[in-house]
This record gives structure tokens, C-alpha cells and sequence, in this order.
């Protein structure tokens, strides 16, 4: 399992598996949110919930000179880097990584968010050091759908692994070079504050359940290998939910073509935040699967834009039913109607 050089598929042929996993284009935070998502799972499989606030995710914004810089100012986006001091890509983690589509992590997972990295990067390095007994090793791997890697029938190679001298485990994930110019685009123009903002909104049902037991989540700018500036994610940042409720949902059944109970039920919370309509730009109820905001069904009696007393109101609504029901292509999970379900004749 340690032999330097490609690991390659057996049984599935890479270059035709790939494409089944779609790139995930309208939301291009996506392999950073996978990151983000990777290293607050392996916090706490290290510290526990109990201990969570001990784990620590920073991540960096790397610019870097070009011709112009003395004389403008301005950098180039070079790389983004995504660290934690989680329990490391040990030999379990990693046999998962090599497996696609191994769901075995549990926290929900459908072992293809590795694919969102080379979808959207030319290169993604994971350098992990973790413990094995009493003493600590390093692994480096590279992941990548260039065609030095699809001939080999492979999408990762291991480049590095051995005993460290490090002290304690972590992890740290390199994003360089981007595919779609358009993703350089938006990462060029990328701030620090922008992706404190979007990582919140994103993963706001999960920083409401943990908001008293947050990790120490740093977001910095850096350039030319020197911290330029930097903001954190505290709990003062995640806003209070105005209600929070458990709900049931019959499961149905069809009889007599008329929908009925199947006699077993599903349980939901039901999250509701009320805000200004500068902070909330739609009334929406949103479908939640692990932990993060997927896609959004409108409210029957209340218009998007509909505002009460200068309000509106955002729903955020999550369950094992929704993390169950969750694709490669992560948060489109689509519930049908009863008019779709009478159809179905199920």
C-alpha cells in the first residue's frame, strides 16, 4: 500500500469514472469547502466533541509578484492552502483515499470529494503527518486528473512517506493551478473577508450546533510567503437562530391513488433565522446535508422578495433523510411533489 510512485484503479477506468462525478460549477469554493470539511472531521476524531475547541483550521490566501507588483501593488493568486492539526492521513484515512467512492468515514461522507479537487485544479498535495504507535510518520500524495496521471489509470501518486520528527499530527492541502480560467478569476479576486462571509454562510446549520465549541479558524492573506493579514471565526460571528424545532415527516404511500401514511416517520430541525432584508436577500427554505447549505425551495406564502416589517426569513432544514439522500454533485438534492410521487404509482 506504501509503494512510491502512482496508485493505479483496478476495476474502474479513471478517464470514463471522472466524468460520472460532475465539476460542481456553480459553486467554485467547492473543493476549499471540501477541505474545510475534511479537516474539521478529522479534529474531531482526534479531540472528540468534548475536546473540539483544541482543534485548529487555517486557511491561506498565497499571492505572489509579478512584473508589475513594484510599481502597482498588485499580486497574483499563487496557491490556497488549507491546514489543520487533525488526526493525519494514517494508513486507515488513507486507504480510504485511494478507494473511490469508499463511504466508510462515516459523518455522511460519499467518497468522491477528492474529484471536486482535480476538477477545478491542476495539481492538489496533501502533506500529512500522523501517528502510528509511539512515533510519527509523514505521507505526501499528489492528486490530479493530468494526462501524465489518467494513463497511468490513476488520479493520485504517492510522492513521500516515512518517519517524522514532528511532535504532533496534522494536515496540509495545496490547491495550485487552476484549470477554468474563470476559477482563476474568482479566486484572483478572492478576499479574506469574502471567504470568511461565504464559508459561514455555507456551513451555517453546522456553526449553529457547534457554535459554543468552536475550533480556532484563522482565514489570512498571504503574500510573498509573508502574512499580509488575517481574520478569524469565532462565535460571535454565527448568528443566534430565532427558532429552532424538531419535526416529523410521514413517509407515504400510495392507495388508491390517494397518498397515505406508511405508517413510520422521519425526524427534521427546522432552523429559522428573521433578518433585515440587507442581510437576507430571499426568503428561502434551505435543504442541509452535512452541515452545509445545498439548494433552496421557495416558501409558499411568502414571495422571494417579500418583506414583513422590513424582514425576511431564511429556514434551514436538516436530517439523516437529507444526508442520506445527497450526490457526487453535493447539496442538489431534489424532494418531488405529490403530483410527481402519484405519477411514479409507487
Amino acid at each position: 500500500m506504501d509503494k512510491i510512485g502512482y496508485i493505479k484503479a483496478t476495476g474502474i477506468w479513471y478517464r470514463n469514472e471522472i466524468k460520472t462525478i460532475k465539476k460542481k460549477v456553480d459553486v467554485p469554493l467547492q473543493p476549499v469547502y471540501e477541505a474545510f470539511m475534511n479537516a474539521w472531521e478529522a479534529i474531531l476524531d482526534k479531540f472528540s466533541v468534548k475536546n473540539f475547541r483544541n482543534g485548529v483550521i487555517n486557511i491561506a490566501i498565497h499571492h505572489s509578484e509579478n512584473l508589475t507588483t513594484q510599481e502597482t501593488g498588485d499580486y497574483d493568486f499563487d496557491k490556497i492552502v488549507v491546514t489543520d492539526n487533525g488526526i493525519g492521513l494514517n494508513d486507515k484515512c488513507y486507504k480510504r483515499l485511494i478507494n473511490l467512492r469508499d463511504d466508510t468515514k462515516q459523518h455522511s461522507n460519499l467518497g468522491t470529494g477528492r474529484v471536486q479537487f482535480i476538477h477545478f485544479f491542476e495539481n492538489t498535495t496533501i502533506d500529512s503527518v500522523y501517528k502510528e504507535g509511539k512515533r510519527f510518520k509523514r505521507r505526501k500524495v499528489t492528486l490530479s486528473k493530468n494526462e501524465a496521471f489518467l494513463k497511468e489509470n490513476a488520479i493520485m501518486r504517492l510522492d513521500e512517506i516515512g518517519v517524522s520528527t514532528a511532535i504532533n499530527s496534522r494536515t496540509e492541502v495545496t490547491f495550485k493551478n487552476f484549470i477554468d480560467v474563470k476559477d482563476r478569476e474568482y479566486y484572483s479576486m478572492l478576499t479574506i473577508q469574502n471567504l470568511k462571509d461565504e464559508i459561514i454562510k455555507h456551513y451555517l446549520s453546522l456553526f449553529c450546533e457547534y457554535k459554543s465549541n468552536l475550533p480556532h479558524i484563522r482565514i489570512s492573506l498571504v503574500e510573498n510567503t509573508k502574512n499580509k493579514e488575517e481574520i478569524d471565526i469565532v462565535s460571535f460571528d454565527i448568528p443566534n437562530p430565532d427558532k429552532e424545532e424538531k419535526i416529523l415527516i410521514d413517509y407515504s404511500k400510495l392507495d388508491n391513488n390517494k397518498i397515505v401514511s406508511a405508517g413510520r416517520q422521519e425526524e427534521f430541525q427546522l432552523t429559522a433565522f428573521k433578518r433585515s432584508s440587507s442581510e437576507i436577500k430571499q426568503n428561502a427554505i434551505y435543504l442541509v446535508s452535512k452541515g452545509a447549505i445545498g439548494v433552496s425551495i421557495d416558501i409558499g406564502s411568502l414571495q422571494k422578495t417579500d418583506e414583513i416589517d422590513g424582514n425576511r426569513y431564511m429556514f434551514l432544514l436538516s436530517g439523516n433523510y437529507l444526508n442520506d439522500s445527497d450526490r457526487d454533485d453535493r447539496g442538489n438534492i431534489r424532494l418531488i411533489s405529490a403530483k410527481e410521487f402519484k405519477q411514479q404509482n409507487e
